[in-house]
């Protein structure tokens, strides 16, 4: 092994005492709020928009699987990927060429929770849930680690309407801290493949 490399046993020691989080496959993980409430909407979830005085306007809605809501006068209005703030003021500024001044909350009534599937060289393969988008390394800890056989390559898979996207990472650069290799998002329905 090269001075400063990680072997296979050192990753998995890394994924499971660095971050701390393990979770049993199709377990929900808790769900988290990140400083500044920044919980984002995912396809699936229950919201009630309100709109203050317009008793009209008190509706609840789930998030297609488009990713968009609809509500009168304004018609479809993207959801996923927002905070339930931000959705808010989008909803009030459209509104406003019918309401002045609109006062509008979204409230998250139902949360859909996030799966990802893990597969490969991973201590407890399976589909795990996670109430906020989580990172590829918090992903490989609720598996477990990695196996002693690992090589420390991964593949992600998104499925996107249109296409496959598969997307390759090395975790050597990603568990040294190094600037250039962030820890990446995952998106639900993403498989991630540990060689």
């Amino acid at each position: 092994m090269k001075p400063g490399s990680l072997g296979p046993a050192r990753l998995s020691v890394l994924f499971l005492f660095l971050l701390g989080l393990a979770v049993t496959p199709g377990a929900a993980a808790e769900p988290r709020g990140t400083p500044g409430g920044s919980y984002r909407l995912v396809r699936g979830d229950r919201i009630r928009v309100i709109v203050w005085g317009e008793d009209n306007l008190d509706l609840g809605l789930r998030v297609r699987p488009d990713g968009f809501v609809t509500l009168p006068m304004i018609h479809d209005v993207r959801a996923a990927g927002l905070t339930p703030e931000d959705l808010a003021r989008t909803i009030a500024d459209r509104l406003s060429a019918y309401i002045k001044q609109p006062d509008v909350a979204v409230i998250v009534e139902e949360a859909t929770a996030i799966e990802i599937s893990v597969l490969g060289e991973v201590n407890a393969q399976g589909t795990y849930r996670f109430y906020q988008q989580p990172t590829l390394l918090q992903v490989l800890a609720a598996a477990g680690g990695l196996t002693p056989v690992a090589r420390g390559k991964v593949v992600i898979i998104r499925h996107s309407p249109d296409a496959e996207t598969r997307r390759r990472i090395n975790l050597a650069p990603l568990l040294h801290g190094d600037a250039d290799s962030p820890d990446p998002h995952l998106t639900p329905g993403d498989i991630v493949v540990v060689q």
